[in-house]
């Protein structure tokens, strides 16, 4: 197990105690995941940090800007950074069209373009098949406004491109690797959103 997804999962057991933990004294099981854009876009930064040397490493910067795009269109955190800024500067950004296109397409073109390290790593045509039917799926439903088919797309291609690369990963770290974490924590902090 590489040290990316022992930081994510711990991570997810810090949310599992908390939501536990809320459940026992409030009697809901509630977790912090109003801020999980947030720590999705510091956990793409860690690794990116933490890999810089590695081959590909283009991917890890692309997808520190997914997830900051990702994170700066979550009401939650532009309430959160300008109230701790003292300014409404993120809001007025979030409401230009231009701005929300851009982080649109920043965001679901990472999640489309992983799967170029994908097949170049494993050279599945299958699986990348599958998972590229997947990605377009959740961008149709989501631009025809099915967010519930558009979801439940989104978190089969996160879930299967995780449970894939890490069946056929082997020893030595790839990008693809790192990447695949990632698309595990978005899916699983994404799910504790729904435990509510």
């Amino acid at each position: 197990m590489f040290r990316e997804l022992k930081i994510v999962i711990t991570i997810l057991f810090v949310f599992l105690i908390f939501g536990l933990n809320s459940l026992f004294v409030n009697g809901g099981f509630v977790t912090p995941f109003l801020f999980s854009k947030f720590i999705l876009f510091g956990i793409s930064l860690l690794f990116l940090f933490l890999n810089l040397k590695i081959k590909g490493v283009f991917w890890l910067v692309w997808s520190v800007l997914a997830y900051f795009s990702l994170a700066i269109t979550d009401e939650f955190t532009i309430g959160y950074v300008d109230h701790l800024l003292n300014t409404s500067m993120l809001n007025h950004w979030n409401e230009l069209n231009g701005f929300i296109y851009l982080t649109f397409f920043l965001f679901y073109g990472f999640l489309f373009a992983q799967i170029i390290p994908f097949y170049q790593a494993f050279r599945k045509k299958w699986s990348t098949v599958v998972l590229s039917l997947l990605c377009m799926g959740q961008f149709l439903f989501l631009i025809t406004g099915y967010s519930l088919e558009a979801y439940l797309c989104m978190s089969a291609y996160l879930l299967i491109y995780f449970l894939i690369t890490s069946r056929l990963s082997g020893d030595v770290k790839k990008v693809v690797d790192i990447i695949s974490v990632q698309s595990f924590a978005l899916f699983m902090l994404e799910l504790f959103k729904y435990m509510v």
